[in-house]
């Protein structure tokens, strides 16, 4: 029996603190269902992408972890510069895979990689969305790790496929696209279109993205415009004419979870498009000095955007986040969360894909709870988001 914890505030992470865990192979034995092949789950027209946030890779040097900049940096209050020191720290918690398997020869960051895309593959999922932060190869370390993954990936799954989300709209952006659009591992429709799902495109007028799909196409790049909004409503009809489909960053908390249900019905019937139901598990922001969260209810939250998006008839699944160590929504095998989200997400995933409730054949033990000071009492004034 594995046993799991789920720190709903991601709390449970100490400076240099190490914690056992299994390779990831077939997660059936780990499951209390069994898993189908990840091959047959690829094969239903419903598609579950997370994603990717590169900040925060599964190793960012080749360190252990008690010497590397998770721990030095991120886990510290007074890293990089005490910036964050009001807060705590960035972080409160950081990947397992590298206290699995700590990669230090000189393609490190290439096998660390490929750990995160078998993980992910793992899950029975499509792949994942690159949140593409700069339109520049001379801007950080995002460029580098990005373009590592989609070049990494047919190595582990030659059918693992990725999902462009521009967050930057300049006249960078089409040589950004038609960059990664050239990789064996990029995502398109059946038709040939290529996936683009940008982050807040209302930014840019409705004009402005109209023209940027047709000087694409001139230029080769049939574009399925698959928008992501803060507020899917307020824009619906002005973008429902030039995308392929619909998603939001949606809710965290349990009662507004339950209140997407309705959403997909309501996208394909009034405006004839596809829904990507949002799924995150919590959402808290430790590193401001105020804090920020939205109660997610132990895994209330993240069931219920499961069974909104099940019941309701959503089309795709937008995962939110396999890797946002900063507002804790990773899914990823973490030292706080550590299996419980990962492992709830593959059961999730087989029953959205095929439908059907997977049956339950073993038992398995998923408990959360809160490290909390013992003198501590709740003030609901602090509490943002929900």
């Amino acid at each position: 029996m594995r046993f799991l914890c789920l720190a709903i505030l991601a709390m449970l992470c100490l400076s240099g603190a190490v914690i056992s865990a299994p390779a990831i192979e077939d997660l059936s034995s780990y499951l209390p269902c069994d898993m189908p092949s990840t091959a047959s789950l690829r094969q239903s027209e419903k598609k579950v992408f997370l994603i990717n946030f590169s900040q925060f890779p599964a190793q960012v040097d080749n360190k252990p972890m008690a010497q590397s900049y998770y721990t030095t940096q991120w886990l510290n209050p007074d890293g990089e510069a005490k910036h964050w020191k009001p807060g705590g720290g960035v972080l409160r918690q950081v990947p397992l895979l590298p206290l699995i398997t700590l990669h230090t020869g000189p393609d490190w960051a290439d096998r660390s990689a490929e750990d995160e895309v078998r993980a992910v593959s793992a899950l029975g999922i499509d792949g994942m969305v690159l949140d593409i932060l700069v339109n520049s190869n001379h801007q950080m370390y995002h460029w580098d790790r990005i373009n590592r993954l989609i070049r990494i990936a047919p190595n582990v799954d030659p059918n693992f496929k990725f999902i462009f989300m521009p967050e930057v709209f300049d006249d960078a952006l089409s040589d950004t696209i038609k960059h990664f659009a050239k990789y064996p591992a990029a995502y398109h429709l059946p038709d040939g279109r290529l996936v683009v799902m940008p982050y807040m495109p209302t930014t840019k007028p409705v004009a402005w993205w109209k023209d940027w799909l047709a000087s694409m196409k001139a230029d080769g790049y049939d574009i399925a415009f698959f928008p992501c909004f803060q507020g899917w409503q307020n824009a619906a009809k002005d973008y429902a004419a030039i995308s392929y489909g619909f998603t939001d960053w949606g809710p965290r908390d349990a009662v507004g979870a339950n209140a997407l249900l309705s959403i997909p019905t309501k996208v394909h019937q009034g405006y004839g498009v596809k829904w990507a139901a949002p799924i995150a598990p919590q959402d808290v922001r430790q590193k401001y000095a105020t804090g920020m969260y939205w109660e997610s209810s132990n895994t209330e939250a993240f069931r219920n955007l499961w069974m909104s998006a099940i019941t309701g008839g959503a089309d795709w699944i937008d995962g939110i986040t396999w890797s946002d160590y900063g507002e804790a929504t990773e899914i990823a095998p973490s030292t706080g969360t550590q299996y419980g989200f990962y492992d709830l997400f593959a059961y999730y995933n087989v029953w959205f894909k095929t439908g059907v409730q997977p049956k339950i054949v073993r038992d398995v033990l998923y408990y959360c709870y809160r490290i909390m000071p013992t003198d501590a009492t709740f003030d609901p004034t602090l509490q943002t988001g929900g």
